[in-house]
């Protein structure tokens, strides 16, 4: 099958790297010239990507190259707006451009049942009531929302063993037929869903907001955990998923949520509700909660470690991205943790495996030389070589014939099990159950 996608960003191009590896022909458009160069020379466009492979694509710019494809994705991006709007500016251009390049008259067959071809699928996030934007613009050519579930630096991975795909669609052979297409990459129907456009809207504008609501009452859990001592917050998570009417699978505590996802689709529920005379308190309370949690935790590690302030105290702050194997800083709440020790004059040394560079023009360094001398490790991003520390990379210092070492704050409960944990050097979040100013080390 020929498939056009456009938009060759951090989801468009696994998009075609996934039907692409499935054998069908792709025509590649974006704006950017370097894309498309990168395209045409088989060379990923996407470095934070690495599973793309780009084969069975060409790229360019010209929209007329699309009207032989029976399916155009439209994965373009939607950018917050200061308001918390979405803009559809780049949405609605497409589209105008799609319904010049595609005319009106282009029909398929298949079988007995006549179809226009090609299928315009909407893959962008957008706020509900959009499609029908879209369906009016481009009528009579048929028109599917098809949105995705994805974490970024596992896109591909995630569009190739789905949870959910969510189809969207009023005219109901057309989101058949993307049914068909998902069905033949998934083999299987089971995470297929099939529903109408204003339902599939608010699925996917739902979605996030519910994530976030789970991370900052497991957040709120830690809170409490501290505050009552010799509780560990993750064991009460743990014990109340085994109801089965709560669904805790893979909620961990952690770091305030953050990234451009979340923060995006959290502004813009809310501006959506205001707008349409909703009450829009509720999500307005995820953000300040979040906002919070911001707040305290830099408290609540001085707490542990039984320090009011880490002047001149070396830190050694290991990750700093906004998620783990993805080298993106916008909005990272671990960059933000790292700028109020800086705030507070520490000497902050930073590793990450995939950063070399921070905002502020500070280099990241060598997991060795951050860990060297330090009075308290950080572990901000749970990276597996973290997992892999020992007794022997912990910083420590003798002082009046003691043997102390640093403490290791883990936000990401990496060392749970590990030597480091069984010997009392590690301090995970919502847990007070080992306190003092330092540890000592046996000799």
């Amino acid at each position: 099958m020929k498939i056009g996608i456009i938009g060759m960003g951090k989801l468009g191009a696994p998009l075609a790297s996934v039907f692409a590896r499935a054998g069908h022909q792709i025509t590649c458009v974006d704006v950017l010239q370097e894309k498309i160069d990168l395209i045409n020379k088989h060379q990923n466009p996407i470095p934070a990507e690495p599973e793309v492979i780009i084969t069975n694509m060409f790229a360019t710019r010209d929209y007329s190259k699309l009207t032989d494809c029976e399916i155009i994705f439209v994965v373009v991006n939607t950018p917050p707006q200061p308001q918390g709007n979405l803009s559809l500016t780049d949405l609605e251009e497409t589209c105008v451009k799609l319904k010049d390049a595609l005319g009106t008259n282009v029909k398929g067959v298949e079988g007995n049942t006549v179809y226009h071809k090609p299928i315009v699928v909407i893959s962008s996030t957008i706020p509900p009531k959009t499609m029908e934007w879209v369906k009016e613009t481009l009528r009579p050519i048929p028109v599917v929302y098809n949105p995705f579930f994805i974490a970024l630096g596992q896109v591909v991975n995630d569009l190739q063993f789905p949870d959910i795909v969510l189809i969207g669609g009023d005219d109901i052979p057309s989101r058949q037929r993307v049914a068909g297409l998902w069905e033949e990459i998934l083999g299987s129907t089971n995470a297929i869903c099939e529903t109408n456009l204003k339902t599939a809207e608010l699925v996917k504008f739902s979605s996030n907001p519910y994530l976030v609501m789970r991370i900052n009452w497991a957040n709120t859990v830690a809170r409490m955990a501290e505050a009552l001592g010799d509780v560990n917050a993750q064991e009460v998570i743990d014990i109340i998923g085994k109801d089965k009417r709560a669904n805790t699978k893979g909620l961990r505590v952690g770091l305030p949520w953050g990234g451009d996802c979340f923060p995006k689709d959290i502004d813009a529920v809310t501006y959506f509700c205001n707008s349409e005379g909703i009450d829009g308190l509720f999500f307005e309370d995820l953000a300040a909660v979040n906002e919070n949690w911001k707040e305290i935790l830099p408290k609540i590690i001085k707490d542990k470690v039984c320090r009011s302030d880490f002047r001149k105290a070396k830190i050694a702050f290991l990750g700093i991205s906004y998620k783990k194997s993805y080298p993106l800083l916008s909005r990272s709440t671990a960059y933000e943790l790292y700028e109020y020790f800086v705030r507070d004059e520490a000497r902050v040394f930073v590793h990450d495996p995939y950063i070399t560079e921070l905002p502020d023009g500070r280099l990241t360094h060598p997991l060795s030389e951050c860990l060297k001398g330090a009075e308290m490790v950080i572990i901000a991003v749970g990276y597996p070589e973290y997992a892999k520390l020992t007794m022997k990379d912990l910083p420590y210092s003798e002082i009046q014939g003691d043997i102390l070492t640093a403490p290791v704050i883990d936000l990401c409960r990496v060392l749970e099990n590990s030597e480091i944990a069984s010997k009392g050097w590690w301090l995970p979040l919502g847990w007070r159950e080992r306190y003092g100013q330092y540890w000592r080390r046996e000799k």
